[in-house]
């Protein structure tokens, strides 16, 4: 029985033969094994050299967009990067202006609120002083010119009345509770201290008057200052036997107050004697008097 030849079966497979040719071909593949198994090969290596042919073929060609389609996209990529500026610029406009705003207020509270001390010093305003403030202050720190007067009032008769007058606008009263004994004047503190006085006086509190009276065998002196209520209180510093001889109960009749008894508070260093009077609780006499300051 005759085979079919290799080129036979590939131009078979090629669909290369006639009709005739090929129907004769099929009947013999039908009743030969050996031909069948031929063509299968063929096919099978006709199939893989197809498949290695493809994969050497040419690469994907890229066709580039035309040149309005690209111009299109740079546009909208432009667009869209002005828009995120635009965006960002906004928000850190609005995020300074807040910041402005915070600030400019924070700064006008800080003008417009006054110090916290600035309540207490409005509602504790000092009081007007008592009429004895505004006793006169004498010019005539000592009594060594009154010899002048009176020679003066001697030689000029027509003159005695006035250096009187003069005299008594100098030397004043004593204080209420001071011994009457010895003269007792009025003194600037800035003097008191020149002359080397004790100046008995509680910080902070203003001094109303100053009366010195020259005695053996050192002065006594008298403060007296107005308390934050309208009160005046009296300081006394002196030797202990003269301010210890004081009437206390005289020395606050004089000092105006609503209370109706007055309290005296007093403290003794050696020979030396604090004495303060008031119409104020006796408890803040001793308050008042451990504050005092001697200069």
């Amino acid at each position: 029985m005759r085979h079919i030849p290799e080129e036979e079966l590939h131009a078979y497979l090629d669909q290369a033969l006639s009709r005739a040719q090929a129907v004769e071909i099929e009947s013999h593949l039908a009743h030969c094994a050996a031909c069948r198994e031929a063509r299968d090969g063929i096919a099978r290596l006709r199939d893989r050299t197809t498949a290695l042919l493809s994969t050497l073929g040419p690469g994907r060609t890229v066709v580039a967009p035309p040149f309005a389609e690209l111009r299109r996209r740079h546009l909208a990529r432009s667009a869209r990067r002005a828009s995120l500026v635009r965006g960002m610029v906004w928000a850190a406009s609005l995020v300074g202006a807040v910041g402005l705003g915070y600030a400019a207020h924070s700064w006008r509270d800080a003008t417009a609120t006054p110090p916290a001390a600035a309540p207490a010093l409005a509602a504790t305003p000092t009081p007007a002083p008592t009429p004895a403030a505004t006793l006169p202050v004498t010019t005539v720190a000592t009594r060594a010119p009154e010899a002048p007067r009176r020679a003066t009032s001697a030689a000029a008769p027509g003159r005695a009345s006035s250096a009187t007058e003069l005299a008594a606008q100098e030397h004043l009263a004593a204080p209420a509770g001071v011994p009457a004994s010895g003269l007792w004047r009025n003194e600037t503190f800035e003097r008191a201290v020149e002359a080397g006085l004790t100046v008995p006086r509680v910080a902070g509190l203003p001094v109303l008057q100053i009366q010195v009276q020259e005695a053996s065998p050192s002065s006594v002196v008298a403060v007296d200052q107005q308390l934050g209520s309208g009160e005046v209180v009296r300081t006394v510093e002196g030797p202990a036997q003269q301010v210890s001889a004081l009437d206390r109960s005289a020395v606050a009749s004089l000092t105006p107050g609503a209370a109706p008894t007055p309290s005296s508070a007093s403290v003794r260093n050696g020979n030396r004697m604090l004495l303060m009077t008031g119409r104020v609780p006796a408890e803040s006499l001793r308050a008042l008097l451990a504050r005092v300051k001697t200069h």
